[in-house]
């Protein structure tokens, strides 16, 4: 691939979004920050950072739309009462001999109690499952999905009904959309890999998009640790976060937009710094590669909620409409799934 066939598809990406702009060069990035207010230091980082552990949704959360941080409510908190029979239930789910019938006791009174809530048909769902009684299970899990999109342990589940009833491509098309749903679940990750398995696919899990950089700001000084080419990233984003010319674009958008955004710039501006270093470093580095490829096919703004959004806040799945999740889920079986 010719780097200026690369580069002239670069602001092609663009169209996807609501708020179009000018994507900045690294150069007028370094201007900014030359003419900035703030000071700016930059550290070269050897090692490994300490990134925080991956979170996964806890089943049957929602999110909070009065948060500004993109928290969740917990299911208990959503319907409190029969808080110590549910949890009663979920731990003898996971003993050795479960009390079956009395757990399907218990969703079967609370379902009837409270029909609003889909999220219990999903547990009773899951019960049967674990009973290996399918024609049961299926019905009800189809029913907490029709009802809540987002439900992630029921596409999970039902991918597994399939799986066991070798209906592999119904299995990998509700485990799939159960993995966008909660992104770093590793239990609907690995069953999804099984079921590709048994379909003669696979995921390819050989490369990760993971910038080497950390930033934060105290009082008028910007620090930014990085390595090579992530140099780029910490420049792209500390101005995104920090100068203050920023601010009206920052306010212009809601908050999925800018982050959406300010990614975006970070990925495309890195991604030129690393052909321009092709030039002198043979060095690969196969997740610029794929930017690449995201940028030729127009799929770039699906990279990035993938590979680096969604793993860092899994909970903004729930501000995505099914659309977007739709074209995850083709970006999925572009990129990642053979």
């Amino acid at each position: 691939m010719r780097c200026f066939q690369i580069i002239g598809l670069f602001y092609l990406c663009l169209h996807t979004l609501q708020a179009q702009r000018h994507i900045p060069s690294p150069l007028e990035i370094l201007t900014f920050i030359e003419a900035s207010p703030l000071t700016y230091e930059f550290e070269q980082w050897f090692g490994q950072f300490q990134t925080d552990k991956k979170t996964y949704i806890p089943f049957g959360s929602q999110l909070d739309t009065t948060s500004s941080d993109f928290a969740l409510i917990a299911f208990d908190s959503i319907l409190t009462e029969g808080i110590s029979e549910r949890n009663w239930a979920e731990r003898a789910l996971q003993t050795e001999k479960p009390p079956f019938e009395k757990i399907k006791q218990i969703y079967k009174e609370q379902i009837q109690k409270f029909p609003s809530h889909s999220f219990l048909k999903s547990l009773l769902g899951n019960c049967y499952v674990q009973m290996n009684d399918y024609d049961n299970a299926i019905p009800l899990l189809d029913q907490a999905i029709q009802l809540n999109p987002y439900d992630a342990l029921a596409h999970w589940q039902l991918g597994l009904c399939h799986l066991h009833r070798q209906e592999l491509k119904k299995g990998i098309d509700h485990l799939v959309r159960a993995h966008l749903l909660n992104r770093n679940h590793k239990g609907i990750k690995n069953a999804l890999l099984t079921t590709l398995a048994k379909n003669q696919q696979s995921f390819n899990t050989s490369w990760i998009y993971e910038p080497v950089c950390q930033i934060h700001k105290t009082r008028d000084t910007v620090v930014i640790q990085s390595n090579g080419m992530w140099l780029s990233y910490g420049m792209y984003k500390a101005v995104w976060l920090y100068e203050p010319d920023y601010d009206y674009i920052r306010r212009s958008m809601n908050l999925m937009d800018g982050y959406i955004q300010s990614e975006l710039e970070a990925c495309i501006g890195t991604f030129m710094t690393y052909i321009n270093m092709k030039k002198d470093d043979e060095r690969t580095f196969p997740s610029m590669d794929y930017i690449g490829k995201c940028i030729e096919l127009e799929i770039l703004e699906s990279f990035i909620l993938y590979e680096k959004i969604l793993v860092d806040t899994p909970s903004l799945i729930f501000m995505l409409n099914q659309e977007t999740i739709d074209t995850l889920i083709q970006y999925l079986f572009t990129i990642r799934i053979k």
